[in-house]
C-alpha cells in the first residue's frame, strides 16, 4: 500500500477505536496484535495486512468495510456518509437500528432539508 492509504487507513482506525474509548493496548489485547503494532498502523508507519484488519474490525465489532470503504471518496456528501458510518458503528445493535429507521424515514419523506 503506499504510504497516504496507510494514514487514511490508520487515522480510520483510530477514529473508530476512540469512538468505541478503547485504547492501543485494549485494541491490540482484543485483535491479537502487539500495541506498537497498532501505534504504527494508526500512526501510517506500517501498512496493515488484510488478516490484522479483519482482527482490528472484529476486535472493534465493526465490518471490515468502516475501515476501508470510500477512503478514496472526499465530496462533502461522502464525508457525511463516514462520518454517519463512523458514529454508527460505536452504537449498540438497537440503536443502529433505530438510527436506520430514522435514515429511512428522512430518505422516503417529503421534508426538505437540504442546504
Amino acid at each position: 500500500m503506499d504510504a497516504l492509504l496507510n494514514e487514511k487507513i490508520g487515522a480510520r482506525i483510530r477514529t473508530v477505536r476512540q469512538s468505541k474509548k478503547l485504547t492501543q493496548e485494549k485494541l491490540a489485547e482484543e485483535a491479537d496484535l502487539s500495541p506498537s503494532y497498532i501505534s504504527r498502523v494508526e500512526n501510517g508507519d506500517s501498512a496493515a495486512s488484510l488478516d490484522s484488519l479483519y482482527h482490528i474490525a472484529l476486535a472493534m465489532n465493526v465490518g471490515i468495510e468502516v475501515l476501508i470503504c470510500d477512503l478514496f471518496l472526499t465530496s462533502p456528501k461522502n464525508e457525511t456518509i463516514k462520518e454517519i458510518n463512523i458514529t454508527a458503528s460505536s452504537l449498540t445493535p438497537k440503536k443502529q437500528k433505530i438510527a436506520l429507521h430514522y435514515l429511512q424515514y428522512l430518505s422516503s419523506s417529503d421534508l426538505d432539508l437540504d442546504e
